[in-house]
């Protein structure tokens, strides 16, 4: 049975890593790393608590992913079929989401297996608006193959090894690891849907995020530094204007 290595990158989420317990349907041979970056609420011991192991690194999720991927890596050559799911900390898997994972990678894509993939997008709690939103985004990871973070990434181990991780960067982490993902093969995008909040939509508006993530990505292949991506996004988004 592969073994699937999950990794989840935390800062202060205490009231989110519950939900995402709950709906993890582990295997014996599983682990669940949580990549803590400096939380000062709860998030250490309810990650305990559930049996995850955790380590402690810079807040980023490039960071934190790469050091979750670091903690569960020997090396062995019978460990290059494991597979790294990366997980955000508001969003939860669907119930047979290990084992959709795995029947996914067992198959064959073109003249080899899949490298990776993620899921579906779900937003809740969901209004009209975030439904077209998902919708669109669904739409945009089926037709391009290019789905993003939030949609649970996942990665056979020797790909994720080969291609040295993600690349340390403040923002757009997911977009360059899948772009680089898929010169490596084919890419699969599974049916199930994970449920991620809708707390940063609801934080500051779903278009006016959508917007900004738009513009965000349009300048990252345009070819604008990931440094200044983050200023405008921070400008746009977390500070309000």
């Amino acid at each position: 049975m592969t073994r699937i290595c999950v990794i989840i990158p935390a800062l202060n989420e205490e009231a989110a890593l519950p939900a995402v317990f709950k709906q993890l349907s582990l295997s014996e041979t599983d682990e669940v790393v949580v990549v803590d970056g400096g939380s000062r609420d709860s998030t250490v011991a309810i990650a305990q608590a559930y049996g995850a192991k955790v380590v402690h690194s810079q807040s980023g999720r490039a960071i934190q992913f790469n050091t979750g991927a670091k903690a569960v890596s020997d090396g062995s050559a019978s460990r290059q079929d494991d597979v790294f799911l990366f997980l955000h900390a508001d969003t939860c898997l669907p119930e047979d989401g290990l084992d959709a994972i795995r029947k996914a990678m067992s198959r064959q894509a073109g003249d080899g297996k899949f490298v990776g993939g993620a899921f579906r997008l779900a937003i809740e709690p969901a209004t009209f608006s975030l439904g077209f939103i998902a919708n669109i985004v669904n739409l945009r990871s089926r037709w391009l193959h290019l789905p993003y973070g939030d949609q649970a990434l996942f990665v056979r181990r020797g790909i994720f090894e080969k291609l040295n991780g993600f690349t340390p960067m403040p923002i757009m982490e997911d977009v360059d690891f899948v772009k680089r993902l898929r010169m490596q093969g084919q890419v699969v995008l599974l049916k199930q849907k994970v449920v991620t909040s809708a707390r940063r939509w609801l934080a500051n508006g779903p278009w006016r995020t959508t917007w900004t993530n738009w513009r965000a990505i349009w300048k990252y292949h345009r070819g604008e530094s990931a440094d200044s991506i983050r200023v405008f996004y921070d400008r746009k988004l977390a500070n309000g204007k």
